[in-house]
Protein backbone atom coordinates (compact mmCIF):
# COMPACT_ATOMS: atom_id res chain seq x y z
CA UNK A 1 0.00 0.00 0.00
CA UNK A 2 1.42 3.30 -1.38
CA UNK A 3 -1.32 5.43 -0.83
CA UNK A 4 0.14 8.48 1.35
CA UNK A 5 3.79 7.85 1.37
CA UNK A 6 5.91 10.06 0.07
CA UNK A 7 6.18 9.61 -3.69
CA UNK A 8 7.97 11.21 -7.18
CA UNK A 9 6.64 10.60 -10.38
CA UNK A 10 2.79 9.44 -11.56
CA UNK A 11 0.77 7.99 -9.71
CA UNK A 12 0.15 5.56 -12.94
CA UNK A 13 3.32 4.62 -13.77
CA UNK A 14 4.06 0.95 -15.42
CA UNK A 15 7.12 1.10 -12.70
CA UNK A 16 6.47 1.29 -9.82
CA UNK A 17 10.09 1.36 -7.27
CA UNK A 18 9.56 1.29 -3.73
CA UNK A 19 12.62 1.73 -1.03
CA UNK A 20 12.78 0.56 2.13
CA UNK A 21 15.44 2.76 3.67
CA UNK A 22 16.86 3.77 6.88
CA UNK A 23 17.95 7.47 7.68
CA UNK A 24 21.10 6.39 9.33
CA UNK A 25 22.17 3.68 6.85
CA UNK A 26 25.29 4.61 4.67
CA UNK A 27 24.03 2.43 1.83
CA UNK A 28 20.93 3.97 2.06
CA UNK A 29 22.25 7.27 1.96
CA UNK A 30 24.45 6.61 -1.07
CA UNK A 31 21.42 5.02 -2.87
CA UNK A 32 19.62 8.10 -2.11
CA UNK A 33 22.14 9.87 -4.65
CA UNK A 34 21.71 7.16 -6.93
CA UNK A 35 17.93 6.91 -6.81
CA UNK A 36 18.06 10.86 -7.87
CA UNK A 37 19.62 9.64 -11.13
CA UNK A 38 16.81 6.75 -11.72
CA UNK A 39 13.87 9.60 -10.62
CA UNK A 40 15.50 11.92 -13.31
CA UNK A 41 15.99 9.39 -15.98
CA UNK A 42 12.27 8.05 -15.68
CA UNK A 43 9.90 10.73 -14.98
CA UNK A 44 7.02 9.94 -17.19
CA UNK A 45 7.07 5.75 -16.52
CA UNK A 46 8.36 5.44 -13.10
CA UNK A 47 6.79 5.89 -9.85
CA UNK A 48 9.46 6.02 -6.76
CA UNK A 49 7.77 5.48 -2.89
CA UNK A 50 9.98 5.75 0.25
CA UNK A 51 9.00 3.75 3.28
CA UNK A 52 10.68 3.14 6.33
CA UNK A 53 12.64 0.02 7.76
CA UNK A 54 15.15 1.76 10.53
CA UNK A 55 16.97 -0.83 11.56
CA UNK A 56 16.29 0.68 15.48
CA UNK A 57 15.02 -2.07 17.76
CA UNK A 58 13.10 1.14 19.69
CA UNK A 59 10.46 0.63 16.82
CA UNK A 60 11.22 -2.24 14.66
CA UNK A 61 11.28 -5.52 16.28
CA UNK A 62 12.37 -7.42 13.19
CA UNK A 63 15.92 -6.47 13.44
CA UNK A 64 17.78 -8.65 16.11
CA UNK A 65 19.68 -5.94 17.04
CA UNK A 66 20.39 -2.46 17.51
CA UNK A 67 22.09 -1.17 14.36
CA UNK A 68 21.02 2.75 14.23
CA UNK A 69 20.04 4.05 17.80
CA UNK A 70 17.72 7.39 16.97
CA UNK A 71 16.66 6.09 13.34
CA UNK A 72 13.00 5.29 14.71
CA UNK A 73 12.93 8.93 15.97
CA UNK A 74 14.21 10.28 13.09
CA UNK A 75 11.96 8.48 10.21
CA UNK A 76 9.24 9.57 12.58
CA UNK A 77 10.02 13.18 12.31
CA UNK A 78 10.38 13.04 8.79
CA UNK A 79 6.76 11.73 8.14
CA UNK A 80 5.99 14.68 10.60
CA UNK A 81 7.63 17.14 8.04
CA UNK A 82 5.23 14.42 5.11
CA UNK A 83 2.45 15.62 7.30
CA UNK A 84 3.12 19.47 5.82
CA UNK A 85 4.30 18.31 2.52
CA UNK A 86 8.21 19.07 3.65
CA UNK A 87 9.23 15.11 3.20
CA UNK A 88 11.62 15.45 0.12
CA UNK A 89 12.88 18.57 1.98
CA UNK A 90 13.42 17.09 5.16
CA UNK A 91 15.05 13.65 3.41
CA UNK A 92 17.38 15.62 1.12
CA UNK A 93 19.02 17.64 4.44
CA UNK A 94 19.39 14.24 6.74
CA UNK A 95 21.05 12.06 3.94
CA UNK A 96 23.07 14.83 3.57
CA UNK A 97 24.54 14.33 7.04
CA UNK A 98 24.41 11.08 6.86
CA UNK A 99 25.16 8.97 9.73
CA UNK A 100 25.75 12.30 11.54
CA UNK A 101 22.89 13.91 11.98
CA UNK A 102 22.08 15.77 15.30
CA UNK A 103 18.36 14.66 16.13
CA UNK A 104 18.98 17.45 18.94
CA UNK A 105 18.43 19.64 15.60
CA UNK A 106 15.09 18.31 15.01
CA UNK A 107 13.33 21.57 15.79
CA UNK A 108 15.72 23.75 14.31
CA UNK A 109 16.33 21.95 10.57
CA UNK A 110 11.79 21.67 11.05
CA UNK A 111 12.08 25.61 11.11
CA UNK A 112 14.74 26.35 8.81
CA UNK A 113 13.08 24.38 6.03
CA UNK A 114 9.91 25.99 6.56
CA UNK A 115 8.20 23.59 8.89
CA UNK A 116 5.54 24.95 11.54
CA UNK A 117 7.35 23.88 14.43
CA UNK A 118 4.33 23.52 16.70
CA UNK A 119 2.74 21.20 14.97
CA UNK A 120 5.62 19.31 14.05
CA UNK A 121 6.19 18.43 17.39
CA UNK A 122 3.05 18.23 18.31
CA UNK A 123 3.23 15.01 15.37
CA UNK A 124 6.51 13.71 16.71
CA UNK A 125 4.77 13.78 20.26
CA UNK A 126 2.06 12.57 19.81
CA UNK A 127 3.24 9.26 17.70
CA UNK A 128 1.38 10.30 14.79
CA UNK A 129 4.51 10.28 12.51
CA UNK A 130 6.03 7.06 14.52
CA UNK A 131 2.29 5.30 13.04
CA UNK A 132 3.31 5.49 9.19
CA UNK A 133 7.05 4.17 10.42
CA UNK A 134 5.20 1.26 12.26
CA UNK A 135 2.77 0.75 9.13
CA UNK A 136 5.96 0.52 6.90
CA UNK A 137 7.74 -1.84 9.08
CA UNK A 138 4.90 -4.20 8.73
CA UNK A 139 4.51 -4.23 5.32
CA UNK A 140 8.31 -4.69 5.03
CA UNK A 141 7.48 -8.11 6.37
CA UNK A 142 5.49 -8.91 3.75
CA UNK A 143 8.33 -8.50 1.25
CA UNK A 144 10.57 -10.26 3.45
CA UNK A 145 13.00 -6.86 3.91
CA UNK A 146 15.37 -7.80 6.49
CA UNK A 147 18.21 -5.01 5.34
CA UNK A 148 18.59 -1.78 3.95
CA UNK A 149 18.09 -0.46 1.34
CA UNK A 150 15.48 -3.27 0.21
CA UNK A 151 13.23 -2.39 -3.14
CA UNK A 152 10.57 -3.48 -4.66
CA UNK A 153 10.15 -2.74 -8.20
CA UNK A 154 6.82 -3.78 -9.59
CA UNK A 155 6.27 -6.20 -6.83
CA UNK A 156 9.66 -8.01 -6.65
CA UNK A 157 12.11 -7.67 -3.87
CA UNK A 158 15.44 -6.38 -4.85
CA UNK A 159 17.92 -6.09 -1.84
CA UNK A 160 20.98 -3.97 -1.57
CA UNK A 161 21.75 -0.91 -3.80
CA UNK A 162 20.46 -0.28 -7.25
CA UNK A 163 22.73 1.95 -9.90
CA UNK A 164 20.76 3.15 -12.63
CA UNK A 165 22.09 1.05 -15.09
CA UNK A 166 20.93 -2.10 -12.91
CA UNK A 167 17.57 -0.24 -12.34
CA UNK A 168 17.70 -0.03 -16.44
CA UNK A 169 18.05 -3.62 -16.63
CA UNK A 170 15.37 -4.80 -14.22
CA UNK A 171 13.14 -2.43 -16.08
CA UNK A 172 13.50 -3.58 -19.49
CA UNK A 173 12.91 -7.71 -18.03
CA UNK A 174 9.54 -5.94 -15.94
CA UNK A 175 8.74 -4.49 -19.37
CA UNK A 176 8.70 -7.57 -21.20
CA UNK A 177 5.66 -8.91 -22.81
CA UNK A 178 4.71 -12.57 -21.37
Amino acid sequence: ETVGDPAIGPPDAPLELIEFSDFFCPACQRASKLNTVIIANHRRDARFVFKHYPLDTACNDRIGRMVHPGACRLAAASECAHAQGKFWLFHDLVFESGHGYNLAGLEGDAGRLGLDVTAFVTCLDSGQGMEAVRRDIAEAATFGVQSTPTYVINGIPVTGGLSPSAFEEFAAVVREPR
